[in-house]
């Protein structure tokens, strides 16, 4: 049976959002302070919108940005991949409060988060880039909650244009509106959205991420996604584009 058959099996027994609960609970991002992916599904997604960009050359040039970057490797990981598509243009920018998640509240409760889990400090993310090598004239790090960083002004400040990709792996509902809605006039002709938290709280679709992404839908008729990529079990990516 191939993957996706049994994935379609467990979920039409009701079972696939347990045990990604059990999943979630027994293997959970490695508690040791080592510079390693938490998700390595999420590199492979991120290596195919990255070639999408690169093969697709009617798209606008555009950036890579990260929201919710932990210890920082799958924003160093992007930018490594880039360098090997001659993305040379392309800049990475990564958005974190370097203190884990918010205040969890509201419909964000009765799942697996809470406030401040997933904390890296910003001297550790920026000693693990520095190892590597990041180019940093080309890599810019944006500390703060996003409800008070995602502004007008920073947008702006970093002359902002289109972002060609986009990680959205901050877990929760609040914050993944929030990114969306600072993201809306970033989206190009076509832009890569790789939710790496998509089937969270039980694949409920009133929940998360999804809730959050079909609302900014909802609210901006002049937007189209196609489904573009599964991320492993937990996430989900589109093609976003203006109609």
């Amino acid at each position: 049976m191939s993957r996706e058959a049994t994935l379609a099996t467990l979920d039409r027994l009701g079972l696939l959002a347990p045990l990604r609960r059990i999943k979630h609970r027994l293997f959970p991002c490695p508690p040791e302070r080592t510079f390693r992916p938490c998700t390595p599904h999420l590199l492979i997604a991120v290596n195919r919108a990255l070639r999408y960009v690169a093969d697709d050359r009617s798209a606008e040039p555009g950036d890579y940005l990260e929201f919710g970057i932990f210890r920082g490797f799958t924003l160093w990981y992007a930018q490594a991949l880039a360098r090997d598509m001659d993305l040379r243009g392309m800049r990475f920018f990564g958005f974190d409060s370097f203190q884990g998640l918010p205040e969890v509240g509201g419909i964000d409760l009765g799942a697996e988060f809470s406030t401040g889990q997933y904390s890296a400090g910003r001297q550790e993310v920026e000693g693990n880039l520095a190892a590597l090598d990041v180019d940093w004239t080309r890599t810019v790090l944006v500390e703060g909650f996003f409800d008070k960083t995602l502004h007008a002004d920073q947008r702006r400040d970093h002359a902002l244009r289109t972002c060609a990709v986009a990680v959205i792996d901050c877990d929760l509902y609040e914050s993944t509106k929030q990114v969306l809605a600072w993201l809306y006039p970033l989206i190009g002709a076509k832009t890569v959205l790789l939710f790496d938290d998509w089937h969270n709280f039980g694949d409920d679709p009133a929940k998360g991420e999804q809730r959050a992404f079909h609302e900014f839908l909802d609210a901006h008729p002049d937007l189209a996604a196609t489904e573009f990529t599964a991320i492993g079990t937990h996430g989900k990516g589109f093609v976003v584009a203006r109609n």
